[in-house]
């Protein structure tokens, strides 16, 4: 009988917790809509979350600030929960770092 995996969603918020940190500490932070975004020089604002029933995390750009506030963002890459903490943010950063250019 083929069983599916049971989500730890409690895992996944400290996960996602200890990302927003180690991202927040590299990029400028800033509150769009009342959430959490980061502010990359060239003005593209992005997040990142998993959307439920997901077992991934997206990161989503807007070209500027008031892209933003309009919900006007991109979809970027997906990263599966099972790479872990240091893989997705190692993926994460060089996408970013692409999309600052």
């Amino acid at each position: 009988m083929d069983q599916k995996k049971k989500i730890d969603y409690k895992t996944i918020d400290l996960l996602l917790d200890r990302l927003r940190n180690r991202i927040g500490a590299r990029y400028k932070q800033v509150k769009v809509n009342g959430e959490l975004c980061y502010l990359l020089p060239n003005g593209v604002v992005f997040t990142f979350s998993r959307p439920q029933g997901f077992n991934s995390i997206i990161v989503e750009y807007a070209d500027n600030i008031n892209e933003a506030n309009g919900y006007n963002y991109e979809d970027g890459c997906q990263f599966p929960l099972d790479w872990g903490e240091d893989k997705i943010f190692e993926a994460m950063v060089r996408e970013i770092e692409n999309e600052a250019i």
